[in-house]
């Protein structure tokens, strides 16, 4: 037998052994009128002398708090007349709240669910707390989830937006993308209060049912709609005399939790959202990680806090900054601008830094041509390195696979990749001054390289599996500062 039957079985039992006087024994008052109210609204508590009877021993059956407050004489709940006050529901649903104790089933709909299910929470009534639950896991519609999202939070039930949002993930799929598009653009969703939007935007949102472009045009069309409050309405004056035509971005950032920017397009993110300033660097961070696979985490980190992830003192950074092999054979030493000042002892070998490049990263580093007294070839690039390379007598890019890099001298400037020439300009080479500037996007496999006369080439299709290094091939006569490999 259910909660509701014998709750019926009770109520009839009481009803033939006591008077009306007897059954009804406690009554409730509205004379103060229903607190709640839209905030938007300037609407004044409704006043009625309407009045709710019941019997407190049913009352007491199902209501903990019921029962504490009859045991407790409740005096400072009664008003003159001796009846319970009540001034935060108003009497239809409290009727049909009262109703449950005696096992009639409550007819719950879109407009009275808010007050149900606060009634039921503040009274701790937990069968019609589980019974308001199924009604808005179960019985909800696309023409009833405003309203119902509306009267829920009037009455500052926020926590059953849960129940919601679960109701529009699961029936994303089985109403029509028609529908829920009519939703968006319709007036009662573009008046909606921004708690309610954001309760949308991460229900339907958070699914792959809108087009993500198109639903933040839908809420850009709300931002600049929507007003909350007197300041809001100068604001949109303001607008309106084109004294500050972002103003509607206040607005944004009341959903920026809510709304699904990780499905955007990077080109839109950078763009348009960003730009209106209404993300946090965390939160931008986290964007654009979801888009990268969580490649962009460390480079976003690092370029806020704008630190050396390789070393800080150049003093200390010679042994860190270049691996053992070919060591010897370049003069290496420590500028005053964090610089490695570089100059080859007579052997033609490659040297290479000790940065490991690897996947999921951004490398940039820069070479400046400090000295250069004849045309001899000077190159600089990455390459993964292995004992062939140590020793070999090419430039930066002329190995047969995973090699790329820039070759010049004071006529000539090529760009080179796998021992093929991709790029050559002439008659701009280098000069004493020069300076070339190398940054290796891990994440996409490219090589930008550019120099200062704006020459540039981009390498791609690198194989990022593979670990490189930043490469040096300085002939001699040739000295060269070479910054911090920076991530």
């Amino acid at each position: 037998m259910s909660q509701i039957e014998c709750l019926q079985l009770f109520s009839q039992h009481l009803s033939s052994t006591l008077s009306d006087e007897e059954l009804n024994d406690v009554t409730f008052s509205f004379n103060r009128g229903n607190a709640y109210v839209d905030e938007k609204q300037d609407v004044e508590p409704v006043v009625t002398s309407v009045t709710v009877k019941a019997n407190r021993g049913l009352l007491c059956v199902l209501s903990p708090v019921f029962r504490s407050m009859f045991k407790n004489g409740m005096k400072e709940s009664l008003d003159k007349c001796g009846a319970v006050a009540i001034d935060d529901a108003s009497p239809e649903p409290f009727k049909v709240f009262i109703e449950y104790f005696y096992g009639i089933a409550p007819q719950i709909t879109a407009q009275n669910i808010g007050p149900l299910t606060y009634l039921a929470e503040k009274y701790l009534v937990s069968g019609l707390q589980k019974i308001c639950g199924k009604f808005l896991s179960q019985s909800m519609s696309i023409s009833s989830i405003i309203p119902i999202l509306i009267t829920l939070h009037v009455h500052r039930q926020h926590n059953s937006f849960a129940h919601c949002r679960q109701w529009m993930v699961q029936q994303a799929t089985q109403i029509s993308v028609d529908e829920i598009l009519a939703l968006f653009k319709g007036d009662t969703f573009l008046s909606s209060h921004h708690v309610i939007v954001g309760v949308l935007l991460s229900g339907f949102g958070s699914t792959d049912v809108i087009d993500a472009a198109l639903l933040w045009q839908f809420v850009l069309k709300w931002s600049q709609i929507y007003k909350h409050g007197d300041e809001q309405k100068e604001e949109h004056q303001k607008a309106n005399a084109s004294e500050n035509p972002l103003w509607f971005c206040k607005n944004l950032m009341f959903i920026r939790k809510d709304f699904p920017f990780y499905r955007l397009s990077m080109h839109t993110l950078c763009t348009e959202i960003i730009p209106l300033g209404i993300l946090t660097q965390e939160m931008s961070i986290e964007i654009l990680t979801h888009k990268t696979n969580g490649y962009y985490r460390m480079f976003s980190r690092h370029c806020i806090e704008h630190k050396s992830l390789i070393y800080d003192k150049p003093s200390t950074s010679i042994g860190m900054q270049f691996a053992e092999h070919n060591f010897d054979k370049f003069t290496i030493n420590a500028q005053q601008n964090g610089t490695l000042s570089v100059a080859n002892t007579g052997a033609h070998v490659t040297l290479f830094s000790s940065v490991a490049m690897t996947a999921g990263n951004v490398y940039e580093w820069t070479v400046c041509v400090d000295r250069l007294d004849n045309a001899n070839w000077q190159s600089f690039g990455m390459d993964v390195v292995d004992d062939a390379r140590k020793g070999a007598n090419n430039w930066i890019g002329s190995h047969a696979t995973h090699s790329y890099g820039v070759r010049a001298r004071t006529s000539n400037v090529y760009f080179s990749a796998n021992g093929q020439n991709k790029h050559h300009l002439t008659p701009d080479g280098i000069a004493v001054g020069s300076y070339i500037v190398l940054r290796y996007n891990a994440i996409e496999g490219t090589l930008r390289v550019s120099t200062d006369k704006q020459q540039f080439w981009t390498f791609t299709g690198i194989d990022t599996k593979q670990t490189f290094s930043p490469s040096f091939y300085v002939n001699q006569q040739c000295t060269l500062s070479v910054s911090d490999v920076r991530l």
